[in-house]
């Protein structure tokens, strides 16, 4: 129904965290550029956005920013009308700033995200936008990744996706298309889409004092590779006489 109202072919939001169990010779770290992406349902109603030339949800996308901001699915703009997310609302409110997060993003694939992009646009500063209630769950799942490792091992690695555009479209399209036979309704539950299994997780963490075993999330060994992304990043952008705030 989508697709016939606007007439263009609609894709499927992906999240970069969906094949960090994977063997992939390639880990795409935005979604497919250029086409309208269904973010979540809600009953009847679908939540959409173009995406950027890039992959992002960026309205107003722009190559001369104030601010890149990495993170995710509040960056994403998760389940919100595109005009309505934070970032349109920051560019609404004069500052220039563009979104490079996805929904369930950690530490280790945002820091990954802003290496791989960052050299696209002119910027001034980084906005890290750090979630402390499960950041530090997705970085121990994301270390395991051995492409994601990478970056961390050597300061210089790079899948260098902006030049491999094609195969990260490729690699996103055959997860996808695992899917392609299912209903939309029926996807979007297995995808973790539907809005009312958000607001259902919701309710269980807001009722629940301890949602993660804590040993776990935010140990000396995780809390210590935190620190080294945020020294790295820093570093980095110290060096391009560009600013780190974490938000």
């Amino acid at each position: 129904k989508i697709s016939k109202k606007l007439k263009e072919d609609v894709v499927l939001s992906f999240a970069p965290y969906k094949l960090i169990n994977t063997n992939s010779d390639i880990f795409p770290l935005a979604g497919i550029p250029n086409k309208v992406t269904i973010l979540c349902g809600d009953g009847s109603k679908f939540y959409y956005y173009k995406s950027d030339k890039l992959g992002f949800n960026n309205k107003n996308f722009s190559k001369i920013n104030d601010a890149i901001i990495i993170g995710d699915s509040y960056i994403h703009g998760n389940c919100l009308d595109q005009s309505f997310n934070l970032i349109n609302n920051i560019n609404y409110n004069g500052i220039k700033a563009v979104g490079l997060g996805m929904m369930g993003n950690g530490p280790l694939i945002e820091y990954a995200t802003f290496k791989e992009y960052e050299l696209f646009f002119d910027y001034k500063y980084l906005i890290w936008l750090f979630t402390p209630d499960n950041d530090y769950y997705d970085l121990s799942n994301e270390i395991n990744n051995k492409i994601l490792k990478k970056y961390i091992n050597n300061e210089n690695y790079s899948q260098k996706l902006l030049i491999n555009k094609e195969k990260s479209i490729s690699r996103i399209n055959e997860y996808l298309n695992l899917k392609k036979d299912r209903p939309i309704r029926e996807f979007s539950r297995k995808y973790h889409l539907d809005l009312n299994i958000i607001r259902n997780l919701l309710e269980k963490i807001l009722n629940k004092k301890h949602l993660y075993n804590t040993s776990n999330i935010s140990n000396e060994k995780n809390t210590s590779l935190l620190k080294n992304i945020f020294f790295e990043t820093n570093k980095f952008l110290e060096n391009k006489n560009k600013k780190l705030l974490v938000v």
